[in-house]
């Protein structure tokens, strides 16, 4: 927005001091504003640039067109840098959380007594962990297995104790 105002400011200087029909931008500054804006987006209207300080105000018009050119693509491209990290960031998470909608939207494919018969009522025990986790000195798989089997085991025994009793 300053580049907008500091070279509609020097347009509107310029185009002043034109008399007649030379003012090309209006007189005020937001027509000024404007003018730069609609520059900037590709409408360059250079036949009215007047008859006082042309070559100044063919400078300016290089310069506001090249360097808010600059400024307005860097910027473009630094909002999809931020996206494309963004979406990197999630890529993997999202791409197990399709996988697994994937298989839960289909599961009624499979028959009931093909799934009965594959995967029995209380017959698997299933042991989740965080490789993350693990990797920085959690529990083991088969350490965690074993705390199951003594927890188990002791919920067992106190069971047999009660029945017993």
């Amino acid at each position: 927005m300053l580049t907008f105002i500091a070279f509609g400011d020097s347009f509107r200087q310029i185009s002043s001091s034109n008399s007649g029909d030379g003012d090309f931008i209006g007189g005020t500054i937001l027509t000024a504003i404007a003018y730069v804006y609609r520059m900037v987006l590709g409408d360059f209207d250079t036949n009215a640039f007047g008859s006082v300080a042309v070559g100044y105000v063919w400078i300016l018009f290089f310069l506001c067109t090249l360097f808010n050119m600059i400024i307005m693509l860097n910027l473009l491209i630094a909002i999809i840098s931020e996206s494309f990290a963004e979406v990197n960031s999630v890529a993997e998470q999202a791409s197990l959380r399709e996988k697994a909608d994937i298989i839960a939207e289909n599961t009624y494919l499979i028959p009931n007594d093909k799934q009965l018969a594959y995967c029995a009522t209380h017959r698997y025990l299933l042991c989740a962990t965080d490789l993350q986790t693990e990797s920085e000195g959690g529990l083991l798989f088969e350490d965690q297995v074993q705390l199951v089997i003594k927890a188990l085991s002791a919920q067992a025994d106190s069971t047999e104790t009660k029945l017993t009793a």
